[in-house]
C-alpha cells in the first residue's frame, strides 16, 4: 500500500478493524479494462485499542465459469515512506545546481524533442544522466521507468551522478526484472529499499554489478549520444556517458567501416563514464558469469551492427548512428531496420536470451531479500 495514503489508512485503522475482502479483475464488468483490479474489503468498528494493521490479505477470484471462486490470495502490505526504494535512492545527496547553469535539452524516448511548454524540473550538476522513477509501486515500473542520457520531458525521477550511479542501477533493475510476473494483482505493491543485511553481504556486490549491466541493455535504457541536437533554437552536444566500450574499440570499428568522422571524435574525446567503472585500470571488473555473458553479448551486438551504421544512419538521421560512444538503444534501431541481416538478428537474438538469464537471477533476488514481496 502506497505511502501516500498513509494518513488515510491511519485515521482508518485507528477506528476500524480490516476482516477479510476479496480482488477482482475490472474486466470482470462490462465495458472496463482487465489491467487493474478491483478491491472489496470488509471492515468493523475497533473494540479494543491496538496497533494498525500493516497487512491485509485477499482473495483473489474470477467468474470464469459463471460462478465467483478464489483462485489466489494475495497480501497488500504497507510500506512506510521511508522504507521505499526511490526514498532509498534519494539518500544520496544530489547538487542544488543545476547542470551547464540550465542550458540543456529535454529529450523522450533517446531521441526525440519534448514539445511541452511547461518545464518542470532540473537536471543537476555534474549529472550523467536522468532516472524517471515513477511512483515506488509496480504499476509504474513498467512505462514511467527508464534511463536517459539528458534530462527527461517530466520531473519524477532523479539526476543521475557517479555518486548515486550505483543505487540508479540497482532502483532500476529491480524495478524492470519483476515486469514478466507483474499483473493486475501485484500492480500496487510497493518496492523496499534492500535490507541493511543484504547490502552489508558479500553478496550485495555482485547484486549492484548485475544491476549495472542489466541497466545498460533494457527496452527502458534510452542512454542515447546525440550531436548538433537542436532544442529550443540551440545546438548542443549530448554524450553517452553510459557507453560500456573503449574510444580505441571504436576507432578500431569505425577504421574497418571507413567512418572517418567517427575516429576523428573519437580520438578527440576522453573515455565514458561506465566504461571507466566496468573497465578501472582497462581491467574488468568481477562480474558473475551471467553478467559477464551479457555484457559480451551487447559488445558483440554493437560490433554487428557496425556494418550497417552508415547506410541507416542515411534513412534515420534523427538516430544520431554515426557518433563513436551511440548506446545500446542505438543499435537496436538498426536491428529494427535490419531484420533481415542474419548477423544481426543473430547477435540481437543472443542478447535477449542472456539479458533474460540475468533478469530472472535479479527477480529472484528481489524476491529473495523482500524487496517486493512475492
Amino acid at each position: 500500500i502506497s505511502p501516500k495514503f498513509a494518513k488515510f489508512t491511519d485515521n482508518l485503522l485507528t477506528q476500524f478493524k480490516f476482516n477479510d475482502g476479496f480482488m477482482i479483475n475490472a474486466g470482470e464488468f462490462q465495458g472496463t479494462s482487465s489491467s487493474w483490479g478491483i478491491i472489496f474489503s470488509n471492515f468493523e468498528n475497533k473494540i479494543e485499542i491496538s496497533a494498525p494493521q500493516t497487512h491485509f490479505t485477499f482473495n483473489v477470484m474470477h467468474s470464469n465459469t459463471g460462478t465467483p471462486q478464489t483462485f489466489a490470495t494475495h497480501t497488500l502490505q504497507r510500506v512506510p515512506n521511508d522504507q521505499t526504494i526511490s526514498t532509498w535512492l534519494k539518500e544520496i545527496p544530489v547538487p542544488k545546481e543545476e547542470f551547464n547553469n540550465g542550458r540543456y535539452p529535454r529529450i523522450l524516448g533517446g531521441f526525440n524533442i519534448s514539445s511541452g511548454k511547461t518545464i518542470s524540473g532540473y537536471l543537476r550538476k555534474n549529472a550523467i544522466g536522468f532516472m524517471h522513477n515513477g511512483s515506488s509501486n509496480v504499476q509504474f515500473s513498467d512505462k514511467y521507468t527508464n534511463l536517459n542520457t539528458a534530462m527527461n520531458y517530466v520531473d519524477h525521477g532523479v539526476s543521475v551522478t557517479k555518486d548515486n550511479f550505483e543505487r540508479i542501477c540497482v532502483t532500476f533493475a529491480c524495478r524492470k526484472s519483476i515486469l514478466p510476473e507483474a499483473s493486475w494483482i501485484n500492480d500496487k505493491d510497493v518496492f523496499r529499499r534492500p535490507s541493511n543485511e543484504f547490502q552489508q553481504s558479500t553478496a550485495w556486490p555482485e547484486f549492484v554489478h548485475d544491476c549495472v549491466v542489466y541497466s545498460l541493455f533494457h527496452k527502458s535504457s534510452f542512454q542515447t549520444s546525440l550531436r548538433n541536437f537542436e532544442y529550443q533554437g540551440e545546438y548542443y552536444d549530448v554524450p553517452n556517458e553510459w557507453f560500456f566500450m573503449s574510444r580505441q574499440d571504436s576507432i578500431k570499428l569505425g577504421e574497418q567501416y571507413q567512418l572517418n568522422d567517427l575516429v576523428f571524435e573519437a580520438r578527440n574525446s576522453a573515455e565514458r563514464y561506465v566504461y571507466t567503472y566496468l573497465y578501472p585500470q582497462q581491467q574488468l571488473i568481477v562480474l558473475s558469469q551471467e553478467a559477464q555473458d551479457l555484457l559480451i553479448a551487447g559488445q558483440d551486438f554493437i560490433r554487428t551492427c557496425f556494418a550497417k551504421r552508415y547506410m541507416t544512419s542515411q534513412d534515420h538521421p534523427e538516430w544520431h548512428l554515426l557518433t563513436w560512444d551511440a548506446g545500446f538503444l542505438q543499435s537496436y534501431k538498426i536491428y529494427t531496420v535490419n531484420r533481415h541481416d542474419e548477423k544481426i538478428c543473430q547477435a540481437y537474438h543472443k542478447l535477449e536470451k542472456v539479458r533474460t538469464i540475468l533478469e530472472t537471477k535479479i527477480r529472484c533476488q528481489v524476491y529473495a531479500d523482500h524487496i517486493l514481496a512475492k
